[in-house]
């Protein structure tokens, strides 16, 4: 509706926008209402960002898309939606995600070249696979073509973070959460973000509205939780591990349950972290796997444990794995400055594609690998 308004007001005021006073955009939508509430639809399931909501979603956009062929929207839909499903899910593989995911966008930007869904899922899947500067550019392009877009505000935020513009990320996460403040991925990212930078408290800060809105989401109770951990408050994390846990569900209390004995010093902690290391490639997108944590979280967790060498070994192995960005946000966190300066690290670092810029200080007059 805002979107209407606003075009509806530049329309009364002849406003021209873009380059070299390109009109406003072609008309869009359609006019077949099961078409549109079906769009809708998948735009609600998408939001969740769980594994069978997010199957849901994708059945929408393509039976929205079955009654309506030439709904560019929809279109732009399951192209946002495929960005994404393969970070919340083992049914499907990244390529093949991404693939499909490109042919959709493409196909609504062939109905609508002004469209800015189409833009943020192709600057997120250039982003995904190591080209931060390429989805950097597609996502600023997706801000000005709908300024009021909260995830393109988003995915903006956390490109930018791996691109060292730190502050031009936070302050993109933040208007993206200004735009869509009840969107617990928006929150979750934004609290990621500050977790990057080291702010943990206003990490936890920008996520517990969410609790309200999202009770039964994991996004904003696993950043809680490991904020409050790497602030050395073990007391405050374990509520919010025990609701992670409690909302995933699958037997995860027990995981939780190992990881405070191990480090309350009770049980074989080495024992704990050799498995946590050897967790399974996006196991935790597994219900029947029992394991919580991803790769943005099992770093940490490992130095937490005073395991420096299981740690190295596995960024090692998951550095490889295309597509996993938890891992490049990890390995941004100040709380991982104890490794930070071997070379393995550094290798993983460059494999990646992240901008560091924390090895500039903290490993000045260290041999810092390649």
């Amino acid at each position: 509706i805002q979107d209407e308004i606003a075009r509806a007001i530049g329309d009364e005021l002849k406003i021209r926008v873009g380059k070299g006073g390109a009109a406003a955009s072609p008309a869009r939508g359609t006019t077949n209402l099961e078409a549109h509430d079906l769009y809708l639809r998948g735009l609600a399931q998408w939001q969740v960002r769980r594994s069978d909501e997010l199957w849901a979603a994708k059945e929408s956009f393509e039976r929205a898309i079955a009654a309506d062929r030439g709904f560019a929207e929809a279109w732009g839909g399951l192209a946002l939606c495929y960005a994404v499903l393969p970070g919340y899910t083992v049914r499907i593989a990244y390529k093949d995600a991404w693939a499909r995911g490109r042919e959709a966008a493409e196909r609504a930007l062939v109905l609508d070249p002004t469209m800015a869904e189409s833009y943020a899922a192709l600057g997120y899947l250039e982003s995904s696979e190591g080209h931060y500067d390429t989805g950097v550019a597609l996502l600023k392009r997706a801000v000005v073509l709908r300024p009021s877009f909260a995830t393109a505000h988003q995915w903006l935020g956390t490109s930018l973070m791996m691109v060292g513009e730190r502050e031009e990320s936070l302050a993109s996460v933040a208007h993206a959460a200004a735009l869509d403040p009840r969107s617990a991925i928006v929150a979750s990212n934004r609290s990621s973000m500050l977790r990057i930078a080291g702010r943990n408290a206003d990490a936890i800060a920008a996520c517990m509205p969410a609790l309200e809105f999202a009770p039964h989401s994991i996004l904003c109770p696993s950043n809680i939780a490991l904020a409050y951990l790497l602030e050395g408050k073990r007391d405050l994390a374990r509520p919010f591990f025990d609701r992670w846990a409690q909302n995933w569900g699958a037997g995860t209390d027990r995981q939780v349950a190992e990881l405070f004995e191990a480090l309350a010093g009770r049980g074989d902690r080495h024992a704990f972290a050799r498995k946590l290391a050897a967790t399974p490639d996006r196991s935790w997108n597994d219900p029947g796997s029992g394991n919580l944590m991803t790769s943005f979280d099992i770093p940490a967790l490992l130095l937490l444990l005073d395991e420096k060498e299981l740690a190295l070994r596995y960024i090692d192995a998951e550095a490889d794995d295309v597509g996993d960005a938890f891992l490049s946000w990890a390995l941004l966190m100040p709380a991982l400055d104890p490794i930070r300066c071997d070379p393995r690290f550094r290798a993983a670092i460059v494999k990646l594609y992240a901008k560091d810029l924390r090895a500039a200080t903290i490993c000045l007059g260290k041999r810092i690998g390649p």
